[in-house]
């Protein structure tokens, strides 16, 4: 099916609705001018140029009448360079800019493309681009590939090459994201965002348009997809200058928002000059997270609070098995709260573990490390694990020392000349040597204690 048989058509079934008070969107009827003045029908041109004042006519909103007009009067530009009535050209193209408008860059990439090809009209063709340029109008692909082609073919290559690198430092590609997105029939979909953020992260690397683009996505109701992630990350993570342009040094909170990533699994942040309000911030996500495994936050400068935020954000989450952090020397405090964040992690490495058992068909209550080592390979390797042992290991020798020297003291009242004879109903005297209450107390502390470093070191260690 051609274009005149399809407009035909379609102009059929416009003057069938006209019939029964039925008009349509004016942004229709321009594309239907433009359609017709490329075939050269001028007379249907006309006829849908006066449909379209009745719709416009019709419109309560100034501001979408006025919005309207000029769309109609420029598809009217194009329509009748495409048709050669240059004469009407003018008249629609000085209607806009007596109204304080500027023709589209479609309009003058129109008028540019239906000069003659000659040399002696390469004037006309400078003369149409300057003014473009001097009513500020923006030069999109179409424009500068007619006017390129056109200059070409004039054996002007000196300018062509000119023109061809101002293509390139030109920000075009926001223009036509903005042309298509603006569009009445546009539906939002992943591929051109991501597009745009690619362009941004690998052609002309700029954070900030990336971020541009995300916030797009989101605001139009866009699903991130696993390599919108990627693109975040190596955004955050390699163009520089990195520290200045990451989310997690600034004083915003606004951070990789990987609650609504269910792809990624790990995120390192260590060394990002992360502050405690910033970790506050993150942890308050955690316990929404349903697919993070390990979360980073090393060798940076938090304290207690923001340790304590993710100690109780993460109680509530029941996937991730590695948290890991830096305890600094001499603060019990702080490696309480991380012995905590610890115990959470291993208690969900169990959880995962005992899951894994239980889809390969082998059903055991407890855990067993030896079946499953690769599950626990994070909590192993972390620095917290390797902090917290090697904290037990003193904190035990420590207990053990206390042992020996209790031990020594209640044998020295064992062996004291005191003692008292216990006579018990039908039985013979007993002789017993008091031990000092407090030693016994004592004893049992230790003996807790020591059982508890044990028990934690087996978890780590295991």
């Amino acid at each position: 099916m051609n274009l005149r048989y399809r407009g035909t058509l379609t102009y059929r079934r416009l003057q069938e609705g006209i019939a029964t008070s039925k008009y349509v969107h004016p942004s229709t009827l321009g594309r239907l001018i433009n359609g017709f003045g490329r075939v050269g029908d001028l007379e249907k041109v006309h006829s849908l140029y006066d449909i379209a004042q009745i719709v416009l006519y019709s419109i309560d909103n100034k501001q979408w009448q006025s919005q309207a007009w000029f769309q109609i009067e420029d598809q009217m530009i194009i329509a009748s360079a495409h048709a050669g009535d240059m004469e009407a050209v003018f008249q629609h193209q000085d209607r806009i800019t007596s109204n304080g408008g500027i023709p589209s860059p479609d309009a003058y990439g129109s008028l540019i493309e239906c000069v003659k090809d000659t040399t002696d009209d390469t004037s006309n063709t400078m003369s149409l681009f300057s003014e473009a340029q001097m009513l500020g109008c923006t030069p999109n692909i179409y424009l500068y590939n007619t006017i390129i082609s056109k200059l070409a073919k004039a054996c002007k290559a000196d300018f062509t090459l000119k023109l061809f690198q101002q293509m390139k430092a030109t920000p075009i590609f926001d223009h036509l994201f903005l042309e298509m997105s603006s569009q009445p029939n546009f539906k939002p979909r992943i591929p051109p965002y991501n597009m745009m953020m690619q362009l941004y992260m690998h052609t002309k690397p700029d954070c900030e348009r990336v971020l541009y683009y995300y916030d797009q996505l989101l605001l139009a109701g866009v699903k991130p997809s696993a390599h919108t992630y990627k693109l975040l990350i190596d955004a955050y993570g390699t163009i520089e200058p990195v520290a200045s342009r990451n989310p997690c040094s600034g004083p915003g909170l606004d951070g990789v928002p990987f609650t609504l990533n269910t792809a990624l699994k790990r995120l390192f942040l260590s060394s990002t000059n992360m502050t405690s309000q910033g970790t506050i911030a993150l942890a308050e996500f955690l316990p929404e997270s349903n697919s993070l495994l390990h979360l980073d936050l090393t060798v940076n400068n938090l304290d207690i609070t923001a340790v304590m935020a993710l100690s109780s954000g993460l109680k509530a989450n029941h996937m991730m098995r590695c948290l890991d952090l830096m305890i600094p020397p001499d603060d019990e405090e702080f490696a309480k709260m991380c012995r905590e964040i610890l115990n959470t992690c291993i208690r969900n490495t169990e959880e995962a573990e005992k899951a894994a058992h239980i889809s390969d068909g082998i059903c055991s209550p407890t855990s067993n490390r030896g079946l499953g080592k690769g599950v626990w390979n994070m909590i192993q390797e972390s620095e917290l694990a390797k902090s917290i042992r090697q904290g037990g290991r003193l904190k035990s020798a420590e207990a053990v020392s206390r042992a020996h020297a209790l031990l020594s003291q209640i044998e020295s009242s064992m062996n004291s000349p005191t003692s008292i004879s216990v006579i018990s109903p039908g039985t013979s005297p007993t002789i017993v040597r008091p031990v000092d209450q407090d030693l016994v107390q004592q004893a049992k502390t230790i003996v807790d204690e020591i059982a508890d470093k044990i028990q934690t070191m087996t978890d780590i260690i295991t």
